[in-house]
């Protein structure tokens, strides 16, 4: 159903330009999550995300994290960035009835932050986060990862390259 959770091979089969066919579906989720796993130990911030981060805080900004990765791990990963201490709320997939596409994940954040929908900015890399947090009344700025470049965005999103040449201040 079109607000149920979609799983990373429904995610990225709706992408354009991949290598050829993919895998059945628990085969190829099994593959997307071992592969993830083994890459978190070693992933990096992406370009510009710490000091966007950082911009927000010293702008007074209270900054939410609504994510698909459960709590536990989560944690550990943001310790390990050295970005934990940025993020006034962080609300899972796993505290929301639907998942991204839905606006749930998004709306419950900004309730947890006392703060309307319209009031927030989002940051996704995926176009169903992107779909999700339009869903919620949310401005969007859409940073495609290596996995999502070559997915469809939808209208209303201002989609940028990096965020290493973003600045807070530019969106006024």
């Amino acid at each position: 159903h079109p607000w149920g959770r979609r799983t990373a091979g429904q995610e990225l089969r709706g992408c354009r330009g991949g290598g050829g066919a993919l895998p059945p579906g628990d085969e190829f989720e099994g593959m997307i999550w071992a592969g993830y796993n083994a890459a978190a130990l070693t992933r990096r911030l992406r370009p510009g995300v710490a000091a966007l981060l950082a911009s927000a805080n010293e702008l007074g900004g209270r900054i939410a994290l609504a994510t698909g990765h459960s709590q536990p791990s989560l944690g550990d990963h943001l310790v390990r960035l050295g970005i934990d201490h940025y993020f006034d709320e962080i609300v899972t997939a796993a505290e929301v009835a639907r998942g991204k596409p839905a606006p749930d994940i998004f709306l419950l954040a900004a309730q947890r932050l006392g703060v309307a929908s319209e009031e927030c900015l989002v940051f996704e890399d995926s176009p169903h986060g992107c779909t999700a947090a339009l869903a919620a009344g949310m401005t969007v700025i859409a940073c495609p990862s290596t996995v999502t470049a070559h997915c469809d965005f939808p209208a209303g999103v201002r989609i940028v390259e990096s965020l290493a040449h973003f600045s807070l201040p530019s969106l006024g």
